[in-house]
């Protein structure tokens, strides 16, 4: 990183925009690390009363488990059935980052005051 500075610093000469360059040097900061900072902001949306807690039935992105974790980042879920067997679990662990609150759907079958009969 310095490497490249001090040859942008030779070709180009010193910087004259400090505060341009500031701003470009944060903008790709940002696009860079734009999943963990979405990731972060769903953790605190998850938490919430309409949330995610361990132990609730959700579908994520067609989905559908058990809550086993929600970490800061990451939710996981174990990963029940497929359209031949409803409701047993695969034992597959299934591992969504935390931006699924802000930018997808979810459903949290555990909190929305439905009753699911299987027969």
């Amino acid at each position: 990183m310095i490497v490249v500075a001090r040859v942008a610093v030779v070709i180009f000469g010193m910087p004259g925009y400090v505060s341009t360059i500031i701003g470009f040097v944060t903008a790709g900061i940002t696009v860079t690390l734009k999943d963990f900072l979405v990731s972060f902001v769903g953790w605190f949306a998850l938490m919430g009363r309409r949330g995610v807690q361990v132990g609730d039935w959700v579908e994520i992105d067609g989905t559908q488990g058990e809550v086993l974790e929600v970490t800061a980042l990451h939710t996981y879920v174990l990963e029940a059935g497929n359209w031949a067997t409803s409701g047993q679990f695969t034992g597959r662990q299934a591992v969504f980052m935390n931006k699924y609150a802000v930018e997808r759907k979810y459903f949290n079958f555990s909190t929305s005051e439905q009753w699911l009969w299987e027969e």
